[in-house]
């Protein structure tokens, strides 16, 4: 009994150890959200730290990491092409820039990664010089973008390329029409039909209800 309350005890305090290194990245300066957009798409979404899609995503690019490659762009880039990159703004107490990666998908080069960070000193953090590298986990970080909703169309990683097929299906949770519209539609044909019947049987009644005198 003495062993297992022990081993219940060790393993509480692993998860609380856990749970105080994961809160610590936020409490020493770290962020807290990241906005994830799609300038081409118009899409956007958010996720915070206390959810486990935000610490993928912290573990797909490398976020506590320093960007430490190259300034100069890789060839296979386009900077001018919006619809081939999705931005990363990640904050601290959910409204201080701390950091932003532009992720850049390319046709036949796999992802690339344009990020400027507040750990490489004061100052405006746009006048800084950006560093691309590559995401610490490419297939992890498009997964989490497909299942972000912000991608165009589904794209595969195979053999470090990213490919986009125009064809394909809309992306798993994206609604495939406007639901809104669609409920307001149906509840004004409705109503429309209430009301025509509610007159039609009006009409019946008072046409019941007369008495017709005659000689």
């Amino acid at each position: 009994m003495l062993k297992r309350s022990a081993a219940v005890l060790a393993g509480l305090l692993l998860i609380v150890t856990g749970s105080w290194y994961a809160a610590g990245q936020a409490w020493a300066g770290g962020p807290t959200s990241v906005l994830i957009v799609s300038p081409g798409t118009g899409e956007a979404t958010g996720l915070h730290t206390n959810g486990a899609r935000y610490q993928r995503l912290v573990d797909a690019v490398g976020a506590y990491q320093a960007p430490a490659g190259p300034t100069d762009s890789p060839a296979s880039v386009m900077q001018d092409c919006s619809d081939c990159q999705i931005r990363l703004t990640w904050m601290i107490h959910d409204m201080t820039v701390w950091r932003i990666d532009r992720v850049y998908l390319t046709a036949d080069d796999g992802l690339w990664l344009q990020s400027v960070s507040t750990e490489a000193g004061g100052g405006n953090l746009l006048d800084r010089p950006a560093h691309w590298q590559r995401p610490s986990d490419p297939e992890a970080l498009l997964a989490l973008l497909r299942e972000s909703g912000v991608l165009s169309q589904p794209a595969e990683a195979g053999n470090g390329s990213v490919a986009t097929d125009q064809a394909a299906a809309p992306i798993a949770g994206t609604p495939a029409a406007p639901l809104g519209l669609t409920a307001l539609g149906s509840g004004i044909l409705g109503v429309a039909i209430g009301l025509t019947g509610g007159r039609l049987v009006r009409r019946r009644h008072s046409a019941a209800d007369r008495v017709v005198l005659s000689g």
